[in-house]
């Protein structure tokens, strides 16, 4: 069976029985990204993104976003295939909270990943850390800013003479400084199909299914995506 026909039946069997007790939704998300290769080993990713909930219906969130990356010990690292990369960044986000109320969020970013090829497959391991600090004239908020700490497991399948490439991921998200604990409230399966258009462009279609933990009211979120990146 062909592996992204059988990622995504498993993705629609997981719903049902992972989110009987909770609240369900659908939503859409598209975005436009575009790297740049600043200086020897430093890459600059720009993006921006808009996303549809209740069934796709509803604007709920825009997300601009900037990320500055080093690859640092390239020699060392090329003969073992791996490479290591660390960054930080900033995005802006316009959001809808409870009240459906809009608000904005500026939210800094610390990330390290490190991957391996073991051709045709590329295993990723990345930890983020990220705080959001949210408007205080939308609403009051128990927490502000809210910090996470975010554990993201990634492998690709990509054959050098195609242009398709197909991902899978699972995230883990911690929230900390909280007073009640640190604890994981969500979770994020994500299988995507990336189509290399040339040298530079790509499209890549892709489905999430997050699922929040630990929370009051938990809700499951099923969002398709297209993206495409120059």
């Amino acid at each position: 069976m062909n592996p992204l026909r059988s990622s995504l039946l498993l993705l629609a069997l997981l719903l049902p029985l992972s989110a009987a007790a909770q609240q369900r939704d659908f939503g859409t998300e598209y975005s436009l990204s575009a790297s740049f290769k600043i200086a020897k080993g430093w890459k600059l990713d720009l993006s921006e993104e808009i996303r549809l909930t209740d069934n796709s219906s509803r604007y709920t969130r825009s997300e601009s976003s900037l990320m500055l990356q080093y690859s640092p010990l390239r020699r060392q690292l090329k003969p073992c295939n791996m490479r290591w990369r660390i960054g930080a960044g900033y995005a802006f986000l316009n959001k809808q909270n409870s009240q459906l109320r809009f608000y904005c969020q500026h939210r800094f970013v610390l990330q390290s990943s490190l991957s391996r090829d073991f051709d045709p497959f590329r295993l990723t391991l990345r930890l983020r850390w990220q705080s959001s600090y949210r408007n205080p004239a939308a609403g009051s908020y128990r927490l502000n800013p809210q910090n996470y700490l975010r554990l993201r497991a990634a492998v690709r399948f990509g054959q050098p003479d195609s242009p398709w490439s197909f991902d899978l991921s699972d995230e883990c998200l911690c929230r900390t400084g909280d007073p009640k604990g640190n604890f994981i409230d969500e979770n994020r399966l994500i299988l995507s199909a990336s189509r290399q258009l040339d040298r530079t462009k790509s499209l890549t279609l892709s489905a999430r299914l997050s699922r929040e933990l630990q929370v009051k009211n938990p809700q499951t979120l099923l969002l398709l995506g297209l993206g495409l990146e120059l």
